[in-house]
């Protein structure tokens, strides 16, 4: 989990908000409409993610997995204030309020792994947007779901719009997060970050980093000079668990 710095809100979907007044979620159509009047300001579920997935450098905003602008892979989660608690609140369409997380019931199918087996950083160009959906997720057990799947309602002791975000989570080189502070402890439970399939997705992305090819760690030297280089590349896959595994070489 890195540091995600908020963009201002989209100004159609201020002005859809400003026109409608809407109240409940699903007020926000997933699509735009066929037929549209130039008189009145449309927005969709489908617009929303795209600003969201531009923000987060495609990235999930919890486990830092490689995302698309798709209906069904990835929910628009309010990561502060439960959506339970939205409502009553007025957070329920605030933009601060809201980001992109994966959907961890596709995450680990066959198809999604092979899909995204060679990509390392999260563009945009590599992982296009896919114009249909198809819901045939093949279930998986409750202890391999995590992120928003996982999350559901409860709340977060820190989210990753807030900076201490980095220094709570610490990854190792197997691929596993841990935590020497309650709130991070926390917020590995409850996010469910050390599920098994996702610490063997961040291990193998860690290795390849890390490692000289002869199954040796690289020297000190390369792994200072490869973490001031991938500190600043915001859409690599995993790079809060690849950042502290190189900091541990040096």
């Amino acid at each position: 989990m890195r540091w995600i710095q908020k963009n201002n809100s989209p100004d159609n979907f201020e002005k859809w908000k400003a026109q409608e007044k809407p109240q409940f979620w699903n007020q926000l159509p997933g699509t735009l409409p066929d037929d549209r009047s130039p008189h009145l300001h449309y927005y969709s579920k489908n617009e929303l993610r795209a600003a969201l997935l531009e923000e987060q450098n495609s990235k999930c905003l919890y486990c830092e997995g490689c995302i698309s602008n798709h209906p069904l892979k990835t929910r628009i989660d309010h990561v502060k204030i439960p959506q339970s608690d939205t409502q009553s609140s007025g957070h329920i369409f605030d933009y601060n309020n809201l980001g992109l997380s994966c959907n961890s019931e596709y995450l680990h199918q066959e198809s999604e792994i092979r899909r995204y087996r060679s990509v390392t950083y999260c563009d945009s160009d590599i992982i296009p947007m896919e114009e249909e959906a198809v819901d045939n997720k093949q279930k998986i057990l409750p202890s391999a779901r995590h992120c928003d799947a996982h999350k559901k309602d409860q709340v977060l002791s820190f989210t990753p719009y807030d900076r201490r975000c980095e220094e709570k989570l610490q990854f190792l080189s197997d691929g596993s997060v841990l935590s020497e502070n309650p709130d991070g402890v926390d917020v590995i439970k409850i996010l469910n970050l050390d599920a098994v399939q996702l610490r063997n997705r961040r291990q193998g992305a860690i290795a390849g980093f890390i490692s000289d090819g002869e199954n040796k760690f690289i020297e000190m030297k390369k792994a200072k000079e490869l973490y001031e280089k991938l500190s600043e590349r915001k859409s690599l896959e995993y790079s809060k668990a690849i950042l502290d595994s190189l900091k541990r070489l040096f």
